[in-house]
C-alpha cells in the first residue's frame, strides 16, 4: 500500500478516534489547523521531525502511523495512553509539597 496514502489514512484516523479537532492537534505540534488537513489529504507530507511530534501528539509509534493500517488495537493503546497523560497531568499538578 502506498505509505503516504496509509499516512494520511491514519493521521485522520487517529485524531478523530482521540477526539482533536484540527486546530487542537495542530496547536499540539506547532503548526495550523490549515497544516493538520493538508496532511489529512494528502497535499504535503510533514518533515520526518514534524511525524514524529504528530506521532507523539497522537500517542503512537511514527512507524505505525506511516506504515501500518490503524486497527482497533492501535486506537484502543492511544485512547489508554491519552488517559493516562491526563492522569499524569493531574498528579504533576497536586501540592504534593504542601501535604504533612
Amino acid at each position: 500500500m502506498n505509505y503516504y496514502k496509509l499516512f494520511r489514512q491514519n493521521t485522520k484516523a487517529l485524531r478523530v478516534a482521540l477526539e482533536y479537532s484540527q486546530k487542537e492537534l495542530g496547536l499540539k505540534i506547532g503548526v495550523s489547523d490549515k497544516t493538520i488537513s493538508a496532511y489529512e489529504c494528502g497535499f504535503t507530507v510533514p518533515p520526518l521531525d514534524r511525524m514524529q511530534m504528530l506521532a507523539d501528539a497522537l500517542y503512537v509509534a511514527m512507524y505505525d502511523l506511516a506504515y501500518n493500517e490503524v486497527t482497533q488495537s492501535i486506537i484502543d493503546r492511544a485512547l489508554l495512553a491519552k488517559r493516562l497523560a491526563g492522569v499524569q497531568n493531574v498528579l504533576n499538578n497536586l501540592p504534593f509539597d504542601k501535604i504533612e
